[in-house]
């Protein structure tokens, strides 16, 4: 059985389809490892092995994430938190391959990326549910996505609400996950 995660810039859907998702399928939710508002909770590290990282064959049934550290960290603390220091381990390259190389069997990762123009009208719009410096950089995190979702080698598909219907991307999953 595999996980879902849904990914993308703030502004691209992500909370809607999530809560879709979860509705439609019925796939539990862990706690998220990020809010819009605060940034990543304290110690990540400890959030990937107690939530997401499971043992092979010890998953008893897919889940579903709003967001993974391992994919919004690396884009949101550097082009929006620059300065800051990203959590150990995640500061580990060699870390950050193996758990990627984990997600690529074990996860389908669908990129919530409507164009740039909807991320950053939707942006503007929750102005004052983000986190500072998302405002500022939204284009450049738009663009940070686009590149992660065409790097990434695992199971993927790319979703934008003002193109795609929710329920075709739902019987899409429900085919990957099992």
């Amino acid at each position: 059985m595999k996980d879902v995660i849904v990914e993308g810039p703030d502004g691209g859907g992500k909370t809607s389809l999530v809560r879709f998702l979860h509705e439609t399928l019925g796939l539990p939710m862990p706690s998220r490892s990020s809010t819009s508002t605060g940034g990543p909770i304290p110690n990540l590290a400890d959030w990937i092995k107690d939530q997401a990282i499971w043992p092979k064959g010890s998953i008893p049934h897919s889940r579903l994430y709003d967001r993974h550290p391992i994919i919004s960290e690396p884009i949101y603390g550097r082009l929006v938190r620059p300065g800051s220091q990203v959590q150990a381990p995640l500061d580990d390259e060699r870390y950050q391959r193996d758990v990627r190389a984990y997600l690529y069997e074990h996860a389908v990762v669908v990129w919530a990326l409507p164009d740039l123009a909807t991320v950053h009208a939707n942006v503007l719009d929750s102005r004052a549910d983000q986190m500072p410096g998302v405002t500022a950089n939204i284009g450049r995190v738009h663009q940070a996505y686009m590149t992660a979702y065409f790097r990434w080698r695992g199971i993927k598909r790319q979703y934008d609400y003002n193109r795609h219907d929710k329920d075709i991307l739902a019987k899409d999953l429900l085919g990957l996950i099992r």
